[in-house]
């Protein structure tokens, strides 16, 4: 199936990353947290934790990624970011004065209630006077999803928003396999989201769905070897037989999976380099002759998405 080269190749990849991997430090604890999403256009994602303190943010379509270029949220009150988000969605003309019945649509998950809600409230609160503060009144309603997002979440027995979140696991990390995503609980997927943030934010919103589909690709040639190996484990441990031989195939088998994978993540990181360039190009052409800079937006988004 594969070639020696290929194998050899990609045995040393996998090597290389295993090494960095050791030295590297110890997977962050599991907290409370909720995930936001906040779509005007342009659409953001924020997570925060208990303390309301942005844990990520990052664009959820071309114009979000736009508005996000000049924007550091992490570590910022929930309350700031809305404000720098308000302030540079107006700043690029998204939203203006002429704007008809502006609007924000909102879609909240937590692993606890009562953070859900305070989220919840916060943002409709805070997006209102944030806007306000730029002479704009916006107002916010639930996310309504097309009847395709809300097929594709039913047919995954999960919501429209918790289906994004597993997207996000899937582009941030490497080593996990579509099933094992969608065993998370709700905590576990936020915290593995959150865990994620800097690889997921590296690849550009537009590239999403085409990078999950080549990384698709590699685990569906790959799945059929692992749960093969998985299954004998529980066999030899039903059997009280020595296990480790077939604990390293499988170690070794994930390893190169995870190295194909990254080569492909390289890739899209590169292309995202070059979008944002553009993005860049056009916020600044949008700040410098606001209305008129509309034709070259539309044209740049549709050459990208």
């Amino acid at each position: 199936m594969k070639t020696n080269l290929k194998y050899i190749v990609v045995s040393l990849m996998a090597a290389l990353m295993l090494a960095a991997c050791n030295v590297s430090s110890e997977p962050l604890p599991e907290e409370d947290l909720a995930y936001a999403t906040v779509e005007i256009n342009p659409g953001v994602g924020i997570m925060v934790n208990a303390q309301n303190r942005v844990v990520y943010a990052h664009a959820l379509n071309a114009d979000g990624e736009m508005v996000m270029l000049q924007l550091q949220l992490e570590g910022k009150t929930l309350d700031d970011a809305v404000d720098e988000i308000a302030e540079e969605t107006v700043n690029l003309d998204f939203v203006t004065e002429e704007t008809v019945n502006p609007d924000a649509e909102l879609d909240i998950v937590s692993n606890l209630e009562t953070l859900q809600a305070q989220v919840r409230t916060n943002l409709q609160t805070r997006i209102g006077n944030a806007f306000e503060g730029q002479m704009i009144q916006m107002t916010t309603q639930t996310r309504t999803y097309t009847q395709a997002e809300i097929d594709e979440a039913t047919a995954k027995e999960t919501t429209p928003l918790k289906l994004r979140l597993m997207k996000q696991v899937m582009i941030g990390n490497d080593d996990l396999l579509e099933d094992e995503v969608a065993e998370l609980d709700v905590k576990g997927l936020l915290n593995q989201a959150r865990n994620g943030a800097t690889q997921m934010k590296q690849i550009a919103a537009t590239l999403g769905a085409d990078f999950l589909e080549e990384r698709q690709a590699i685990q569906d040639e790959y799945k059929p070897q692992i749960q093969a190996l998985k299954d004998a484990i529980e066999a030899a441990i039903a059997n009280s037989e020595d296990t480790a031989a077939l604990e390293q195939e499988l170690e070794e088998l994930r390893q190169a999976m995870v190295a194909e994978i990254k080569a492909i993540v390289a890739n899209y990181k590169q292309q995202t380099t070059q979008a944002r360039e553009n993005w860049q190009n056009e916020a600044d052409t949008r700040r410098g002759t606001g209305s008129s800079a509309n034709a070259s937006h539309t044209s740049i988004v549709s050459s990208a998405a």
